[in-house]
């Protein structure tokens, strides 16, 4: 469809924004009031409308985030709640919506965008690629062993949350992926919906050293066996993690099993007796490089790695990436420059996998989404080298 007449941008009134949840609650299968909190938290600024005429045909939310890579947090434009009217599908109305807010974030010097996927074909097509995981563990509150009723654990309170967001900090800071955390995603984890959520703090002789977020649901019946979900956990001592393991377990009187989301391996489960899972879910979430120069020169690289790698990057979407470009790494930062003999030829999904450490340059290779020499995507995969990436919050 031609789309002169299609409009991309801020709801105009509450109407505009009623009418959007309307399709988004049918879309993604929630319920309306659901949509009304997000958008209470979000803010209407933060939701995209589009417009055909006077009729509000799809929508998607815009949040300002970050995601954390080699110890530094990169300002990223995450998406979310996209939908589009059933009668207007098929129309290309998605790929239009994607198109204007990457070019609005490229605007406003957003470096990356993510997003979880409902299906994967539409974005692929504006540039995004798989990037790192979600997984949802189920664990077996008879299995986690004694732990331990030391150091102290108590119930925290508002007094607490510059603690609990300085602990998640100091634990994404190594990860590679994990979402820098605004208000609203701290909002998301201690006020989930649906849910009576509870934090607790695990105090050790020099400070706080881990805390545990456990969701409280109603169950059918009192004492019904139920499941206790983990909203957020870190433990940054063993004897964090067996205190936390221990006040899990504890709760094996009205829940056979806890579930928290985590990536690939996590320390807590080290702790436990039995490292008995159960994969609850898997997730997995999208990535787009939206300035080339920022996204590199923001995120963190190992102090242990130094070396140059020439890019030709082929991006259809966002012309003003589509150039050859020098990367230089070292002393755990990079420089940009334009220019080189682009010997590693990439598009935006193979750029988007690379820069996540998801899959090494060689792999990418094999996929279709990157060509060069050996010894060039041997040198792309040292540089881009890193833990697994993954994150835990789901938007």
């Amino acid at each position: 469809m031609p789309f002169e007449d299609l409009d991309v941008s801020p709801p105009t009134d509450e109407e505009e924004t009623a009418r959007f949840g309307a399709i988004a609650a049918r879309s993604l299968g929630f319920p309306v009031d659901r949509f009304q909190t997000v958008v209470a938290r979000v803010g209407t600024k933060n939701l995209r409308v589009a417009r055909r005429g006077a009729d509000v045909v799809g929508g998607l939310g815009v949040y300002a985030m970050g995601h954390w890579f080699g110890g530094r947090a990169v300002p990223c434009a995450g998406i979310s709640m996209v939908a589009v009217a059933p009668e207007h599908r098929s129309r290309g109305i998605a790929a239009e919506m994607m198109r204007t807010v990457l070019e609005e974030a490229r605007h406003a010097g957003v470096a990356l965008s993510s997003l979880y996927p409902a299906t994967f074909p539409v974005y692929r097509a504006a540039g995004y690629e798989s990037a790192g995981n979600r997984f949802v563990y189920r664990l077996t509150l008879a299995n986690l062993g004694p732990g331990a009723r030391e150091p102290e654990l108590r119930e925290a309170g508002p007094a607490d949350h510059a603690t609990l967001r300085a602990l998640y900090d100091a634990r994404a800071r190594t990860l590679s992926g994990p979402i820098d955390r605004t208000p609203f995603f701290w909002t998301r984890v201690l006020e989930p919906f649906g849910e009576d959520a509870r934090a607790f703090v695990v105090e050790g002789p020099d400070g706080a050293e881990g805390y545990v977020v456990i969701g409280y649901r109603s169950t059918v019946s009192p004492l019904a066996p139920n499941e206790i979900p983990v909203r957020d956990v870190v433990a940054r001592t063993p004897g964090a993690a067996r205190r936390i393991l221990r006040l899990l377990g504890d709760h094996r009187s009205i829940a056979r099993y806890a579930t928290f989301a985590s990536g690939p391996g996590d320390p807590l489960l080290l702790v436990a007796r039995e490292e008995r899972l159960e994969m609850a879910d898997l997730s997995r979430w999208m990535l787009r490089v939206v300035d080339v120069r920022a996204a590199f020169e923001r995120r963190g690289w190992s102090p242990c790695v130094r070396g140059e790698i020439q890019l030709d990057l082929r991006d259809g979407l966002l012309r003003d990436n589509a150039r050859r470009w020098v990367l230089e790494v070292d002393g755990g930062r990079a420089e940009v420059r334009e220019g080189g003999s682009g010997a590693l030829v990439l598009d935006p999904r193979g750029l988007a996998a690379l820069y996540s450490g998801f899959l090494p340059a060689e792999e990418l290779h094999a996929a279709g989404l990157c060509d060069g020499s050996a010894a060039d995507l041997a040198r792309a995969s040292a540089l881009f080298a890193g833990p697994a990436p993954w994150g835990a919050d789901f938007f």
